[in-house]
């Protein structure tokens, strides 16, 4: 962040025009699409496993045991249900609450302009490649990580990352 823009520029193997369309086609062969790593899918059955091992369902699984035990079977057996009831429909609601996150997360693309072919074209996010030269304007998510190359009254919001809740002059 302290080099010349030039300097930045030529590390990256770009300009202050852009790319051309066949430099992004080659870096994204490259480095691959501009998205996060995905969320590792968990099968059914060990989302279930794993509320099975949490302390509520522990205790009840317990004085299930115990019930049993100590002779009171139709108090063991309520218990049971109760729990695999719970289970299930805890399983049930996470994987349509996983479901419903994903079609938000698909519909909400982010989209940016960069600088392709010596024009600024309006991209999705996740075709963004190292050298892109982006334009970023009044409350625009920045796509990727960046340089500032040339601003104008810019201020970025850090709450997430600092706490400070208004925006900081950059």
């Amino acid at each position: 962040w302290t080099s010349p823009v030039e300097t930045l520029a030529r590390q990256l193997g770009s300009g202050l025009l852009g790319l051309t369309s066949a430099e992004v086609a080659d870096r994204l062969g490259t480095y691959g699409p501009n998205l996060d790593k995905p969320p590792r899918r968990v099968g059914t059955a060990q989302q279930a496993l794993r509320r099975l091992f949490e302390p509520l369902a522990l205790v009840l699984l317990c004085a299930a045991i115990l019930s049993a035990f100590t002779g009171d079977a139709p108090s063991a057996v309520i218990i049971l249900v109760i729990l695999t009831l719970s289970i299930g429909l805890d399983t049930f609601q996470e994987r349509r609450a996983m479901r419903a996150a994903e079609m938000l997360r698909r519909s909400v693309a982010v989209r940016s302009e960069a600088r392709r072919d010596g024009d600024y074209r309006l991209v999705e996010a996740e075709q963004l490649v190292p050298g892109d030269l982006i334009r970023v304007r009044a409350g625009d998510v920045i796509p990727a990580d960046a340089i500032i190359v040339a601003s104008n009254g810019f201020a970025a919001g850090e709450a997430e990352v600092s706490g400070e809740p208004y925006p900081v002059e950059k």
